[in-house]
């Protein structure tokens, strides 16, 4: 896969987590479709981390920037631990 279609992606599932976030921060997350739902507690379990709040709020404005940060000297995705957990629930 091209770095277009990547970004593409990218900019696709902001775009989902954003909406799955404002359900959580307006209380609406029943409305959501169950995948989406359990992807709102996986969120919900980790708002206490900053960059896990930093990667939702401002997930819709990256345009399919990838959201990396380091931790101990590895470069990680905060989100895609959170998606990682959600697919837990789902087994």
């Amino acid at each position: 896969m091209d770095d277009a279609k990547f970004t593409e992606l990218r900019r696709l599932v902001g775009q989902h987590a954003k909406l799955v976030y404002e359900a959580v921060k307006s209380g609406t997350v029943s409305e959501l479709p169950h995948e989406s739902q359990l992807y709102a507690q996986a969120m919900q379990e980790h708002m206490h981390l900053k960059h896990i709040h930093n990667a939702l709020e401002f997930a819709d404005v990256r345009e399919g920037a990838q959201y990396e940060i380091t931790v101990g000297g590895e470069t990680v995705n905060p989100m895609a631990h959170v998606a990682a957990n959600s697919r837990k629930r789902r087994q």
